[in-house]
């Protein structure tokens, strides 16, 4: 008698595919011969896209994520409000959604997400969350109804996963089930770069949201310094655009440095041909996840 596969319901928080998205599909794939899996993703997009095009069954179901950026007083009041008077109403809709799935496990694949947890109560399974982000320091996010609250459930939950030493110790949990798991990237095509035949100009990429926390305007002061030093370089920004704002600023300091011939917006790119443009890879974030290790 064939031995059937362990059904595990996966909730993931965004339907692009921006570094946790893609360190889920890796997970996803490496793992979708000895489990069968059903992923929510919130809306139509790359990630529901590519879940489909590897074979991996996907449903679609937006679901409140507990944390926002709520500006004052009143609006963070707002919304811990609307959030819990609704709670009930989501978990139904994601029973529903479920169908005849039966999950053995819950996994929740970020800290913004909580109701994975609350349907593994309902359903009395297990639940593992892998927490990417540090939600605050990076992000700007703060949580419904409370920070608190959040990491209660962190530490009732069967299991949890960080992908950085410094984000378990950000998150502070008291309980022992938790691990570091550092993410890795599964591909054959990412060419290796010998240091003394480097190009003339030598790509710099950075890589992520375009927002203040990610430092692209760091990346664009050393570009300037390295300029200045006689250094032949191209800096290259990867990543949708965050804030707009931000992006002006961005835009701004070019135009006033003259750096135009030297700064290219790359926008997203797949993983290999981002690999196949760049010399040299910098992270100027400083609270940085790595929601997925480039």
């Amino acid at each position: 008698m064939t031995k059937s596969l362990p059904n595990i319901l996966v909730l993931a928080h965004e339907p692009y595919l921006n570094g946790a998205s893609h360190s889920l599909l890796t997970l996803l794939n490496g793992l979708k011969n000895e489990m069968q899996f059903l992923v929510i993703v919130p809306a139509q997009g790359d990630m529901l896209n590519a879940l489909q095009e590897t074979g991996i069954q996907s449903r679609v179901l937006k679901l409140p994520r507990c944390a926002v950026k709520a500006s004052g007083w009143f609006n963070l009041m707002k919304s811990r409000f609307l959030f819990l008077k609704n709670k009930r109403n989501h978990l139904q809709r994601l029973k529903e959604v479920l169908g005849d799935f039966k999950p053995d496990l819950i996994y929740t694949n970020t800290s913004v997400q909580d109701l994975g947890f609350d349907l593994s109560l309902i359903l009395n399974k297990p639940h593992v969350w892998h927490i990417r982000e540090y939600g605050d320091k990076d992000f700007g996010y703060q949580y419904l109804p409370s920070k608190q609250s959040v990491r209660r459930k962190m530490n009732d939950s069967n299991t949890v996963i960080f992908t950085t030493q410094d984000l378990l110790r950000h998150w502070n949990l008291s309980s022992k089930k938790q691990e570091v798991i550092y993410n890795g990237i599964v591909s054959h095509h990412i060419p290796f770069r010998n240091p003394a035949s480097m190009p003339n100009p030598v790509r710099i990429s950075i890589v992520g949201l375009i927002m203040p926390t990610k430092g692209q305007l760091d990346a664009m002061m050393i570009l300037r310094q390295l300029l200045d030093k006689q250094f032949n370089v191209h800096l290259q920004i990867f990543g949708k655009i965050n804030d707009k704002g931000y992006e002006q600023t961005l835009r701004n300091f070019v135009s006033e440095h003259q750096l135009q011939n030297h700064v290219e917006w790359k926008g997203y790119v797949e993983q290999d041909e981002l690999y196949a443009q760049t010399d040299i890879l910098l992270s100027c974030a400083l609270s940085e996840g790595f929601g997925r290790h480039w």
